[in-house]
């Protein structure tokens, strides 16, 4: 029989057009997949899924079984990597945190990890990322800072913009309300104290302060607030002729023969002109403002 290599043949070429003396080459040389093999650490005959994988695209194993290996990285709980896959099986799991065996079904879906669920449970989860959120937001981290940036629309953040809105969190972040000595950062802690020391409605507090009142008025009940509001001379200034009305108060008769008591309130509150229209007493455009109050 003639000798021949296996060198001599190239792996593409059909085995339908080799002779038989190439065949019986080809199958001597034929490597056999081995089911088992013996460990050099520990010499146990093991079945080859109990080795880690070296080389994927050969099927080469490692000579040490998993075994070995974990004791060679000094991993105390061998067992523990097993009992996870036995219960997983069964359809539970070990928390990483709490250390709770619980239903697969308390632990969120993530594809990373195995078994296509996440380590830690929806509970435990839930609280680091809540203890996480609250130092970040008291640090004003680079995390939060993100958030805020995002909620504005801003997607790409660069040294300057990440500094530039931890300025901008910081300055929302200074006292905004005085009042008795003391500071307020949120209009709602202002109307917790204001509802807390005077008895004032925390919705009438916020009410003021959005229409413009200062932290003096918010003091001040109702029936004071009333009365403040009558109280000062009322100026009338026509924008046209330039002619100057002076009245002693808002309900004069005289000035309520020119204005309306609306337009009478919105001038003084808002200090735009008078709107001229066909049911207008007065035929010009003027600004009402308060001279004093007292």
């Amino acid at each position: 029989m003639k000798e021949y290599q296996i060198e001599q043949f190239p792996k593409n070429k059909k085995v339908k057009n080799l002779s038989s003396d190439q065949k019986e080459i080809r199958e001597k040389n034929k490597k056999i997949k081995q089911k088992t093999q013996i460990c050099n650490k520990c010499l146990i005959e093991q079945p080859l899924c109990e080795f880690y994988i070296r080389d994927e695209s050969k099927d080469l194993r490692r000579k040490s079984c998993r075994d070995c290996q974990l004791k060679r990285m000094e991993v105390v709980e061998i067992g523990k990597i097993r009992f996870s896959k036995k219960i997983l099986e069964k359809g539970f799991r070990r928390c990483t945190i709490c250390k709770e065996i619980k239903h697969i079904e308390a632990y969120t879906n993530n594809k990373k990890y195995y078994g296509g669920k996440s380590p830690a449970c929806y509970e435990c989860t839930y609280d680091n990322y809540q203890k996480f959120w609250i130092k970040q937001k008291e640090e004003i981290g680079l995390f939060y800072i993100k958030q805020y940036g995002l909620r504005k629309g801003i997607n790409k953040f660069t040294k300057k913009i990440i500094a530039n809105l931890k300025l901008e969190i910081e300055e929302s972040r200074k006292p905004k309300y005085f009042l008795d000595g003391l500071e307020f950062k949120t209009s709602t802690d202002f109307a917790k104290y204001i509802k807390k020391q005077y008895g004032h409605p925390t919705n009438q507090t916020l009410g003021r302060i959005y229409n413009g009142k200062s932290e003096e008025d918010c003091k001040l009940t109702e029936f004071e607030m009333r009365c403040k509001r009558t109280k000062g001379k009322v100026k009338v200034t026509d924008t046209i002729t330039g002619e100057v009305f002076i009245f002693n108060n808002s309900k004069d008769d005289k000035l309520i023969k020119m204005f309306s008591k609306s337009a009478i309130i919105k001038g003084i509150k808002t200090g735009e002109k008078t709107r001229v229209t066909k049911l207008s007493k007065y035929k010009n455009p003027c600004i009402i403002s308060r001279i004093s109050l007292t």
